[in-house]
């Protein structure tokens, strides 16, 4: 199961660190962030999609085809001629990354014992964080061999690596797996909606408002729909229960924070303090970091105490870390002190996903084991993706307002660049952009905050209540 969590973190990570190289080379720069939101959207409609298969068929067999799809799609990346074909590439690579993702955890639920579920989600997120630190390394060292190609071709021996390892060692379907009818008009409303509101996130234009009106109305036919639906792609009992609601609203304000803040600082570290791609590479390195340490302190942390403290704990070291950095940015800090504060938004981001899912899992039946996981997962996903395209669409739109141009940054991101005489005012709107994604994910990281703070102060109803409401239909 390890194998493939690392083989999406890689993934996940390298092509993060990579995104000055790409940039230099392909061009289009304001469809950069495409590149992480597209595989982030095409993620979240896998982990939804993907629950009642796992309750159908077993965590084996899906296993499978993901980890097939993720060695084609990588290959796809690293051969693609121009940023669109990459676009399209990173959607298929996204869905194989869900699905991976949403059955390793419904794997962990099925296969641990509830007492040791907490120490295998640290386990798990370890290999995130190892991940983090092994991942951006491995992109700063393949850029200074070869181009950023290579950085999707080195995924094809990890998933290989992982097929080896794990073929036959996940669990198949459980003994009340009921092979679901495929529910394919509510997730077409699903995917209509994603993409009706990160398309209005990631542009900011004069048509955002009515995108956004658009996704809204979706989720009322959505609401409408599945209240007479057999067997909907998603049960709103596993999203609105009480057990559930306020800590999916927690994990995504959390997430969105993070990755909203953090997603671009390759781009800031490269273009706005001059450091080589390589080094740039490098800079996700401290959220990640950052990530493995509150995911194995909440874990422990939800053994001593309970899941709820550790999920206020995280949330409030990731707060006081984002403004810090924000801080930073603004004053024009010294690197290391921005990077001490994108780590404590990876620990608040480790942490509560960590500590959330053991929550999670509490009050899931195993025969919806799939489903209840995919749910959170799916708003989780989504929150990845609000995130990355919101920080995008600040820093690329803060970039147009002041040059007219996005692709004028290009010059900051070539080989050389720190070297080259380049105008001030593009490293100003730069730096501008990057900061006020960062002040944004201040803001996402207070409500994350609060969020958390209710779920505490609800802990005796979540203890009260009792597993998933009620059956399957």
């Amino acid at each position: 199961m390890m194998s493939a969590i690392a083989a999406a973190a890689y993934n996940n990570l390298s092509v993060s660190a990579a995104l000055p190289a790409i940039g230099d080379d392909l061009g289009n720069l304001d469809l950069l962030p495409w590149i992480i939101t597209i595989e982030l959207i095409a993620s979240a409609v896998a982990v939804l999609a993907v629950g009642p298969i796992i309750d159908a068929v077993g965590t084996r067999t899906v296993f499978r085809w993901s980890l097939v799809l993720f060695a084609i799609s990588s290959a796809a990346c690293g051969l693609a001629p121009n940023v669109y074909f990459l676009i399209g590439a990173r959607a298929l690579q996204g869905l194989a990354v869900g699905a991976i993702i949403a059955n390793v955890m419904a794997a962990i639920g099925l296969g641990v014992a509830e007492a040791l579920r907490a120490r295998a989600y640290a386990v798990n997120s370890s290999v995130w964080g190892v991940m983090g630190v092994g991942g951006p390394a491995i992109a700063a060292l393949i850029l200074t061999v070869a181009e950023w190609p290579a950085i999707f071709f080195v995924n094809l021996p990890v998933a290989v690596f992982a097929g080896f390892v794990g073929w036959n060692a996940l669990p198949g379907p459980t003994e009340a797996a009921v092979r679901p009818d495929a529910d394919t008009t509510g997730l077409a409303i699903v995917v209509a909606f994603i993409l009706l509101s990160l398309g209005a996130l990631s542009t900011l234009t004069w048509w955002t408002p009515l995108a956004a009106l658009g996704a809204l109305a979706l989720v009322v036919v959505y609401v409408r729909y599945e209240r007479t639906a057999d067997a909907p792609v998603l049960r709103m009992r596993h999203v609105t229960g009480v057990e559930f609601r306020t800590l999916h609203v927690a994990a995504f304000l959390v997430i969105s924070a993070g990755v909203c803040a953090n997603t671009f600082l390759p781009i800031y570290v490269k273009g706005v303090r001059g450091a080589s791609t390589a080094g740039a590479a490098f800079a996700v390195v401290f959220l990640t970091m950052g990530w493995t340490t509150g995911a194995m302190l909440s874990s422990r942390l939800s053994e001593r105490l309970n899941g709820e403290r550790a999920v206020v704990l995280s949330s409030a070291v990731q707060l006081v870390a984002v403004i810090t950095a924000t801080i930073g940015i603004a004053l024009t800090a010294p690197l290391p002190v921005i990077f001490a504060g994108f780590f404590g938004v990876g620990f608040g981001m480790g942490g509560v996903s960590s500590a959330g899912i053991g929550l999670l899992q509490r009050f899931a039946r195993p025969d919806e084991m799939g489903r209840v996981n995919s749910a959170h997962q799916f708003i989780r996903t989504l929150g990845f993706s609000f995130g990355a395209a919101l920080g995008g669409a600040l820093l690329f739109v803060t970039v147009k307002f002041m040059l007219g141009d996005a692709d004028e940054v290009r010059s900051l991101l070539g080989e050389g660049s720190g070297d080259a005489v380049v105008d001030p005012n593009i490293v100003a709107a730069l730096d501008r952009g990057f900061a006020l994604s960062a002040a944004v994910g201040s803001v996402l990281a207070f409500l994350g905050f609060a969020a958390a703070v209710r779920l505490a102060s609800a802990s005796d109803e979540l203890a009260g209540a009792s597993a998933v409401t009620e059956p399957a239909a």
